[in-house]
């Protein structure tokens, strides 16, 4: 029997404790990627936006978390933040949190979600383009979009090498 905790532990993998600067990027991550969030059309937004996040980070910060690891750190470093006051352990985290407490707030189930500041509730009033689109917004969903784009074209090329091929294969028999 004291084989089995040793064998459990290989089997889960190691455990890994968040550092400061995972925290650091894990919240510049939700922040920069924050208007998939708004997509009303996705079915499972929340799902998606935090795969999207764990990618991201893989991607570019080489930090490998899943997306469950990064939903439950970020709702327990947000959650705290909105407890208390700022820790004043690492003021650039805090200041990231405090951001984030403008930006979003808990729903139903604790859910994250994003606080429409950029929209009044009042219909009769007149608003410019400005006041409805949050450029950082836009910009990050176009950059999104485009990555989205290269990649797909990436995969179009893949796929007409490998047609090539199968004709090149079929027209020798």
């Amino acid at each position: 029997m004291s084989g089995a905790p040793d064998a459990e532990s290989a089997r889960r993998g190691a455990k890994f404790t968040w550092s400061t600067r995972d925290d650091k990027v894990l919240v510049e991550c939700v922040l920069e990627l924050r208007a998939l969030l708004r997509d009303p059309v996705r079915s499972y937004p929340r799902t998606k936006f935090w795969k999207a996040i764990s990618d991201h980070m893989v991607l570019n910060h080489e930090l490998h978390r899943n997306s469950r690891q990064c939903r439950d750190r970020f709702n327990l470093l947000f959650s705290r933040a909105v407890a208390r006051a700022p820790t004043h352990r690492d003021t650039d985290l805090d200041d990231l949190l405090e951001t984030c407490k403008a930006r979003f707030y808990f729903g139903n189930g604790r859910s994250l979600e994003v606080k429409d500041s950029s929209l009044s509730h009042s219909p009769s009033r007149q608003h410019s383009l400005s006041t409805l689109l949050d450029p950082p917004d836009v910009q990050t969903e176009l950059k999104y979009v485009r990555d989205t784009l290269d990649e797909l074209r990436a995969e179009v090329a893949r796929i007409k090498i490998d047609l090539q091929r199968l004709y090149e294969i079929v027209e020798a028999r």
